[in-house]
């Protein structure tokens, strides 16, 4: 179904940027906890807003977003604004 085949993309897209631009050296899955489990700054999200909205043609809201608490909760935010 095309909502899971996009459900892993944005996950992969995710796992990407934080892999590669935020030093995340362990495996992450849905429920990795933003604020408890990964050490990743404010600029570090901003960053990623940017890259999720360049990537998907969304738009983002700051407020919201950073009240998510998982990476499950990005994705699924995600989705709801395609």
């Amino acid at each position: 179904n095309i909502k899971n085949m996009k459900r892993d993309e944005i996950f992969k897209f995710i796992e990407n940027y934080l892999f590669n631009f935020c030093g995340i050296e362990f495996e992450i899955n849905e429920k990795t906890n933003i604020k408890n489990e990964l050490d990743i700054d404010s600029l570090d999200m901003l960053e990623l807003i940017i890259e999720l909205e360049n990537e998907y043609k969304i738009d983002i809201d700051d407020e919201i977003f950073i009240e998510l608490k998982t990476i499950g909760d990005i994705v699924n935010y995600v989705i709801d604004l395609l």
